[in-house]
C-alpha cells in the first residue's frame, strides 16, 4: 500500500519520481501494490500487479494486515514448538 497522505498529491509529483516508483513495482511482479493516486495519467504505464485508487481506507487495510501478521506469527510459533518437541 502506497500513500503519501492527504496533504501530498501524487499526481503533481515530477514524472521522474512517478517512473521510479513504477519501475520499483515492475521489479516485484509477484507482489501486488495498492497505490492511492488521484488521476489516470499513468494508468497505461503501470503493470498488472498495481491497483490505482483515488482513496484508501488505510486504517481498515492496516488492521487486516495486523490480523494476518498475527495469524502468520502464531502459525510460525506452532511450527517452532513442533520442531522443539
Amino acid at each position: 500500500m502506497i500513500s503519501f497522505g492527504s496533504v501530498a498529491n501524487e499526481s503533481t509529483m515530477p514524472i521522474e519520481w512517478k517512473q521510479a516508483i513504477i519501475g520499483a513495482f515492475q521489479h516485484f511482479p509477484d507482489v501486488y501494490f495498492i497505490w492511492k493516486y488521484e488521476i489516470d495519467d499513468i494508468k497505461h504505464q503501470i503493470s498488472d500487479n498495481v491497483f490505482l485508487t483515488p482513496w484508501l481506507p488505510q486504517k481498515d487495510l492496516l488492521c487486516q494486515f495486523i490480523v494476518l501478521f498475527k495469524i502468520f506469527t502464531i502459525q510460525k510459533y506452532n511450527v517452532i514448538l513442533r520442531i522443539l518437541d
